[in-house]
């Protein structure tokens, strides 16, 4: 099923439920998040015209340019990188970066989950990084996951291990694809 068609079946409330649980999941139910999301969700075309700059930043010129729901995930998740709760990362990111970003986020520093350059190779690339922090955190019972934005990029954020298969799941509802990070 090509993913146009598949974005044009989904039953609009069950996705817009869908889209806030992840939502919840990855903020920790932050309600100011959630507010922004649910606003997002409710008038996509007038939320995409307050946020114009934003979505021109990406090359989204006009509303009509993706289908609905590739313009909400990308709304959520700039929403979510602006209140660090996922950062952006471009695939040939530098260590040092890639270890300040996931550092700064706020699943990162409420967890207290450690980053060690000493644990890397500068050499590597995020998806392998992402392997060796997967190996750190667990005792933690944390991972560090991915949202697809079908782009060269990466949107990372630390994830309960146990929230990851329901990620996953609500993520396939609305034809999004969560997964974990060094699975990218």
């Amino acid at each position: 099923m090509d993913v146009m068609k598949e974005l044009s079946t989904i039953n609009p409330a069950k996705a817009e439920v869908a889209i806030q649980t992840i939502t919840a999941i990855i903020s920790g139910n932050d309600s100011s998040v959630l507010e922004k999301v649910k606003d997002c969700l409710r008038d996509t075309e007038s939320y995409f015209k307050e946020y114009a700059n934003v979505f021109l930043e990406r090359g989204i010129e006009k509303f009509d340019d993706l289908p609905l729901r590739v313009l909400q995930r990308i709304a959520v998740v700039d929403i979510l990188a602006e209140n660090l709760y996922v950062c952006e990362r471009d695939w040939k990111d530098e260590l040092d970066d890639f270890l300040y970003f996931v550092g700064e986020l706020r699943g990162t520093k409420e967890q207290t989950l450690p980053l060690k350059t000493e644990w890397f190779h500068s050499d590597g690339d995020i998806s392998e990084w992402s392997a060796i922090i997967d190996g750190e955190w667990k005792s933690f019972g944390m991972c560090l996951a991915g949202i697809d934005i079908e782009s060269d990029s990466y949107v990372l954020f630390p994830c309960k291990i146990d929230k990851m298969n329901e990620l996953e799941t609500l993520a396939k509802a609305v034809s999004y694809r969560i997964d974990y990070a060094k699975n990218f």
